[in-house]
């Protein structure tokens, strides 16, 4: 999944370092480099991409739409008029890329850098007009499949309604009136700037990625610099916050939270979170990042291990309310917060048995490559700090295991496949299917099993790739409950190719192969669906693979001829699921979290926000008591399950919701153990 994230910064203009300020702005012209790597991609694509499309003039039309959307995704930037005008070259793109001619590309962005020019001056001069807030109109959040506007008024009042929003946010976030036209202004100025300083390399990339990425969402192209800048963000990812961020539109958003980092151990901070601000720990002020590009948001945010930077954020969950300000302390990601661990539960069956569940923690599939090929013993991977966990709660005394992997999004195969040979037998675990379209297996040679007792597997929507691998091995072989809601879907395997040695520059990442179960079933879109279902009461309903444009559809092929599952107590998972569904269903926290998910539903079908100020002082408050009671809910229920105690704080909910389905997980193994044939069944509510 780490690779979809690759995609979505590479593919926005955004995302790309300054050029400069000149004005007027420099006319671009595609070089003879871009020429020699547009048709070096090209042929790559079509000569080894896993999934064979024509270029043709039908592509060539889903590229130029692309191509639009990645400079005005809002569509609030064109006219109509532009995007027929445009119109003109469809049936040519297709030639266009095959030949290197890509003076398609630059006459569409230099009427995307005047017309963001013109937008830019219109926001500025409607940043100092007085607005009623108490008239009742909403701005639309989600314009990506609005028509382009047909008129400049119709535009302007788009862009009328951005500007009292924007205000209103700043209102609501404590700044003095009397200094929020300039400080928009500053925003708006910045928004024509970043136009400005697109240079020739990145139109080409943004050209070549609406061609790879109308093929497949996770293969795309990388001029030199972007991808020696990415290297390089990589790198120091793992110093500052511990966030993976990307633009979108105006706002830098927080697109993952890398497990072990400050703001994963704060819980303050979540995907879609959005960043609106940022202040060191010696200013005073709070700088407006707004329309900032992300490199230099990053750079603010980031700073020496132990310092401490502060963040405004637009929470995911409360859009239409005032910003929220975290404090997070600077650290350095190490090897040790992104290990496996383990902890023991104590929690009942609804027969009223007690249990001890044991936790184990794995964040991603890591090797220690170095350490393994220079023959040390204690060299760090995944299976090896597994097998050492098993061994310690065998030891303690447990009634089953549970392995999370919710946000777990992969890592080392080769760990995924030894982590599933702890649970069973020999056996294959996996089919890696090339595009010539025979499929390689991946076995587990070791006989040896480290825990042949009940076992769960705890996933997510954002358990990915290995994760799937290793619990659709699982589920396939019958040695275990997955359990939680249906994982991520990212069946696909990429790989990195350097262009210099076909003769372009940069580096084209491609996808090449597909994963399949052992059964025949695909990974791909529909992920894993679990034995015992969480999804009722949670929100994570969308963001998977599915829903990225131009993902592989899900397929099957043979199972492996050898592969035989293992019998499983079907009445046990039956109690088991309905026990679990019973107190999903229960009152307390499964009513406050339906309500949740009620509330962003409403949002999403909504895709707009208020610009009257007591309604959306109103809504905000609303959503602050709703999360104030979720926390409430959640924290006596641990409690009840088992007997830890939490503080029910609204800043703890994060931790809350996932302490409360991890001790869910908790108990559906705990009746999966305890479950005897005729035995009268308590009801789960005890």
């Amino acid at each position: 999944m780490a690779a979809a994230l690759v995609v979505a910064v590479a593919s926005s203009p955004d995302a790309y370092s300054a050029q400069g300020d000149s004005s007027p702005a420099e006319e671009l012209r595609p070089s003879a480099a871009h020429v020699r790597s547009a048709r070096v991609v090209v042929e790559l694509m079509s000569r080894y991409h896993y999934r064979k499309v024509p270029l043709d003039d039908a592509l060539g039309s889903t590229v130029l739409d692309r191509y639009l959307d990645i400079f005005d995704p809002g569509h609030s930037v064109f006219l109509a008029s532009d995007v027929e005008e445009f119109d003109d070259h469809r049936t040519k793109v297709d030639d266009a890329l095959r030949s290197g001619r890509l003076g398609i590309a630059f006459e569409v962005f230099d009427r995307y850098r005047t017309r963001m020019a013109e937008r830019a001056g219109t926001a500025s001069a409607l940043a100092g007009r007085d607005f009623d807030f108490a008239r009742d109109e909403h701005l639309e959040l989600d314009r990506s499949d609005a028509p382009w506007a047909t008129s400049l008024a119709d535009l302007d009042d788009y862009w009328r309604r951005r500007v009292k929003n924007d205000i209103l946010e700043l209102e609501l976030a404590g700044h003095e009136l009397e200094e929020i036209p300039e400080a928009l202004k500053a925003r708006y100025s910045r928004m024509a700037r970043r136009a400005r300083q697109i240079n020739a390399d990145d139109v080409v990339q943004f050209f070549l990625n609406a061609y790879t990425q109308s093929i497949d969402p996770h293969s795309s192209y990388f001029s030199p610099r972007s991808s020696e800048n990415f290297r390089i963000r990589m790198s120091l990812s793992l110093e500052g916050i511990g966030a993976a961020l990307q633009t979108v539109g105006e706002h830098t958003v927080v697109r993952r939270i890398i497990v072990g980092g400050p703001a994963d151990r704060s819980g303050q901070l979540g995907v879609d979170d959005r960043i609106i601000g940022v202040r060191q720990a010696d200013e005073e002020e709070m700088t407006d990042v707004v329309s900032w590009r992300i490199e230099d948001v990053v750079n603010l945010i980031r700073g020496p291990k132990g310092s401490t930077v502060h963040l405004q954020i637009l929470p995911a969950e409360n859009p239409s309310g005032p910003p929220r300000t975290l404090a997070l302390v600077r650290d350095r990601i190490d090897l040790d917060d992104q290990s496996a661990s383990s902890r023991i539960l104590e929690t009942r069956a609804s027969d009223g048995a007690a249990a001890r569940v044991g936790i184990i923690d794995i964040p991603s599939f890591y090797l220690d490559i170095a350490g393994r090929s220079a023959g040390r013993d204690d060299y760090r991977s995944t299976s090896r700090d597994v097998r050492r966990l098993i061994e310690e709660l065998s030891g303690d005394g447990i009634d089953g295991i549970v392995v999370d992997l919710r946000d777990n999004q992969g890592g080392s195969l080769d760990e995924a496949l030894l982590v599933a040979g702890l649970f069973i037998d020999s056996g294959p675990i996996v089919q890696i299917r090339k595009p010539s379209g025979g499929a390689r297996v991946r076995w587990d040679k070791d006989p040896s099993v480290a825990w042949d007792g009940p076992l769960g597997i705890l996933v997510n929507r954002s358990s990915a790739s290995a994760s799937e691998i290793l619990a659709g091995a699982i589920q396939d072989y019958g040695r275990g409950l997955v359990i939680g809601t249906r994982t991520y879907g990212k069946g696909t395997v990429q790989n990195l190719v350097d262009l210099p040695a076909y003769g372009g520059t940069g580096r084209l990442k491609l996808t090449i192969s597909e994963y399949f179960r052992v059964n025949g079933a695909g990974v791909q879109r529909r992920g894993i669906e679990p034995d015992v279902n969480f999804a009722p009461v949670t929100t994570e309903a969308g963001g998977g693979e599915g829903e990225l444009d131009n993902a592989l559809p899900w397929a099957k092929i043979n199972a492996v001829a050898r592969w035989r599952a293992k019998p499983r107590n079907d009445e046990a998972l039956a109690a088991a699921r309905d026990l679990s569904r019973e107190r999903l269903q229960a009152g307390g926290p499964a009513h406050v979290l339906r309500e949740e998910i009620e509330e962003r539903r409403r949002w999403r079908e909504s895709g707009a926000v208020s610009l009257n100020r007591a309604r959306r002082e109103a809504e905000h408050a609303e959503l602050e008591a709703q999360r104030l009671r979720i926390a409430k809910a959640l924290s006596r229920a641990i409690e009840e399950g088992n007997g830890e105690e939490r503080p029910a704080e609204v800043e703890e909910l994060p931790d809350l919701r996932d302490e409360f389905f991890l001790a869910e997980a908790a108990r559906v193994i705990a009746d999966f153990a305890s479950y005897r044939p005729g035995h009268a069944r308590a009801s789960a509510a005890n």
